[in-house]
């Protein structure tokens, strides 16, 4: 095995514990692909904490309380932290455009936007949401949070200080505005001290800590793919609870039609896949420790509901050609729809605007696919234009057409009922 030294030699064990350890403290799962690095920081470590072992170094982290030092270091050194300004313009883009639609318009001092960026790592996604937002609203409140399990990210965070390589994401024209070159740090970059104090940062840990206050819209992206199953829907619930009717969350690459997650609605806005949260519900409890994972047995198979046992809704959401859906991303996750187990889906084209041949062809197909092998499937439209897409996305009028989100709902209960 790697990592050998003073310390000794690092066992497979020593890394299986450690990857325990990393799943009990932040819900992060370490594949096999990673244990070759594990055992070099663990070698790493041993050898720094002056331990005789990788047991007792280990020993030691299971039992170090949340503020210790060399426990946050471990965290530091082992969590992914990739992350850069302007992401993702896709779910900028959206963002925006979902805003638009918020009761009440522009934020207003009694109602200021409130959005959060879970698993911030060194910052440039809630500045980035701060520039956008400033751009859109200028003066009107607004505030960020930014959150992390690593001390060291919200650190690097606070102190809003980025290299030019970091800064070089920026479009030119919010890169002057918002980040001047530091004087007091060549070749370093600070935020305008005024966008600053719209951000606030906090170490936060998804799977242990309570989740804080209610936002419009939260974005975790790209960090729910490390969590297994059960920790990634005691995650999503928790957003879900935190966040505000309609509000919005935003997972990047990890959002899916594939395995949907309870309690929300879906949008594809523009390139964009976005989930909303649905009627409010109780709000989940946060346990200390996670769950220890257990394989699924006949007993708790028979206790778990059907996997097709609920709606999914899902809004297709286009303004123009040039912003003509579904794209290729948008084409890939109508594959996944079919894959999913869902077997009641409501489809809501009210603003899908301008569709080309393509996208038409694809939304059919998908349609008459999800029909034949057994979906029942309500359309939403109540627009003249809308009710002409309906009428070429399903001429055959398989799919029933309904006036809003809640008619489609209750037409599925109301066939239900009456089969019954």
């Amino acid at each position: 095995m790697r990592g050998t030294g003073s310390a000794g030699a690092v066992q497979s064990g020593d890394v299986e514990r450690l990857c325990a350890w990393l799943h009990a403290a932040c819900g992060v799962l370490a594949g096999s692909e990673r244990h070759g690095l594990l055992a070099d920081l663990l070698s790493e470590r041993t050898r720094e904490g002056r331990c005789a072992s990788a047991r007792d170094y280990l020993d030691r982290m299971e039992a170090a309380p949340a503020g210790d030092a060399e426990r946050a270091l471990l965290l530091d050194r082992v969590l992914v932290h990739e992350t850069s300004f302007y992401r993702a313009h896709a779910d900028l883009d959206a963002l925006l455009s979902v805003l638009a639609d918020r009761p009440g318009g522009a934020p207003q001092p009694k109602a200021p936007l409130r959005l959060w960026s879970a698993g911030c790592a060194g910052g440039q996604e809630p500045f980035t949401l701060a520039m956008v937002l400033h751009e859109r609203f200028g003066d009107a409140p607004f505030d960020v949070l930014g959150t992390d399990v690593s001390d060291e990210a919200i650190r690097r965070s606070r102190e809003g200080r980025f290299d030019e390589r970091q800064a070089a994401a920026l479009p030119e024209r919010l890169r002057a505005r918002y980040l001047a070159p530091d004087p007091e740090a060549p070749g370093q970059r600070r935020i305008d001290p005024a966008l600053a104090r719209r951000v606030r940062f906090q170490v936060h840990n998804l799977v242990k800590d309570p989740f804080p206050g209610t936002f419009d819209a939260v974005f975790c992206r790209n960090v729910t793919i490390y969590f297994d199953a059960p920790t990634r829907e005691r995650v999503l619930s928790g957003f879900r609870a935190s966040l505000a009717r309609p509000g919005f969350l935003f997972l990047g690459s990890a959002a899916s039609l594939l395995d949907p997650p309870e309690g929300y609605d879906l949008m594809w806005e523009g390139e964009s896949l976005v989930f909303v949260a649905g009627p409010a519900g109780p709000t989940p409890r946060i346990r200390a420790e996670p769950p220890t994972a257990r394989s699924a047995g006949p007993e708790s198979a028979r206790r778990a509901p059907p996997a097709g046992d609920r709606i999914l809704a899902l809004s297709l959401r286009t303004a123009s050609p040039g912003a003509a859906a579904p794209s290729a991303g948008v084409r890939a996750q109508l594959s996944r729809l079919l894959a999913s187990p869902v077997r009641r889906i409501v489809l809501d084209i009210e603003r899908t605007g301008w569709l080309d041949l393509d996208a038409l062809t694809d939304l059919r197909r998908a349609l008459r696919a999800l029909l034949a092998d057994g979906r029942r499937v309500h359309l939403v439209a109540s627009g003249a234009a809308a009710l002409r897409q309906a009428r070429k996305i399903e001429p055959d009028a398989s799919a029933p057409v309904f006036p809003s989100l809640a008619a489609a709902r209750e037409g599925f209960e109301d066939t239900r009922e009456a089969s019954e």
